[in-house]
């Protein structure tokens, strides 16, 4: 996100990734989004929210998957993917920078 917002508000950016795109990939853990992050996917990604879900409780599960405790949000927060949100990011910084995919 930060490479994002600096080449569109300063047009000079490179990302150094140190890990390989495999290594990149989501292990099948949701992403919390909260007021300002989803502000900041608004303003700087392709309009387009279908992978997201509305969070409005965080549930604690036991080791059966039954939930044992659920405690509301405070603050509106969204539930999306780390494939989806970095994809959308990437899209965006290559369409900033003018890459052709």
């Amino acid at each position: 996100m930060h490479g994002v917002v600096l080449k569109v508000l300063v047009r000079i950016s490179i990302i150094l990734e140190f890990r390989k795109p495999d290594q990149l990939k989501a292990q099948a853990a949701g992403l919390g989004l909260g007021p300002e992050a989803q502000e900041l996917l608004k303003m700087y990604t392709p309009p387009g929210n279908a992978h997201v879900i509305d969070t409005p409780a965080s549930q604690f599960l036991n080791v059966e998957g039954a939930v044992i405790n659920e405690i509301p949000q405070v603050i509106s927060v969204i539930t999306s993917s780390w494939t989806l949100v970095f994809e959308k990011l990437k899209t965006k910084f290559e369409d900033v920078i003018g890459v052709q995919g």
